[in-house]
């Protein structure tokens, strides 16, 4: 349930789910649009956990 947001604190959407793979987790992110973002949670795409205000930060590769 926490907000996504990109560096210029920007709404992607909402952390729904976390897959948990070999390599590295994937948060599942709803957007307004009814779509879904994979992010992988790795150091140069996760940038912060802003708990206290439910948000995370990330830098998105150019692909997503």
């Amino acid at each position: 349930g926490l907000s996504v947001v990109n560096e210029e604190d920007e709404f992607l959407g909402t952390l729904s789910e976390i897959l948990e793979t070999g390599a590295n987790d994937v948060y599942i992110v709803n957007t307004l649009q009814n779509k879904e973002i994979l992010i992988p949670v790795i150091y140069d795409v996760v940038i912060d956990y802003l708990l206290d205000e439910g948000k995370i930060v990330v830098r998105l590769p150019e692909m997503l």
